[in-house]
């Protein structure tokens, strides 16, 4: 595999790391706006309430904010 190679799939990667973070972010984001305009939480909807997944959504939701804001104060949220 050559340097070119190499460097394009690590820059695949990141802008796809990129997109998931932001993915997330924006469902999230999406979530917590119904929640105040309608009462309406998506996640307990599709998960139910109170489930294992509905939870660990809810982690997966705060890891990827922490993770975020760490790249953000980091001087690498650009």
């Amino acid at each position: 595999m050559s340097t070119m190679e190499v460097r394009g799939e690590v820059s695949y990667l990141k802008s796809s790391h990129k997109m998931i973070v932001g993915l997330v972010l924006g469902l999230a984001a999406l979530n917590w706006g119904l929640v105040g305009l309608l009462g309406v939480n998506l996640v307990e909807v599709v998960f139910g309430t109170g489930t294992v997944l509905t939870k660990s959504v809810y982690v997966l939701i705060g890891l990827v904010g922490i993770y975020k804001l760490y790249h953000i104060t980091m001087g690498k949220g650009k």
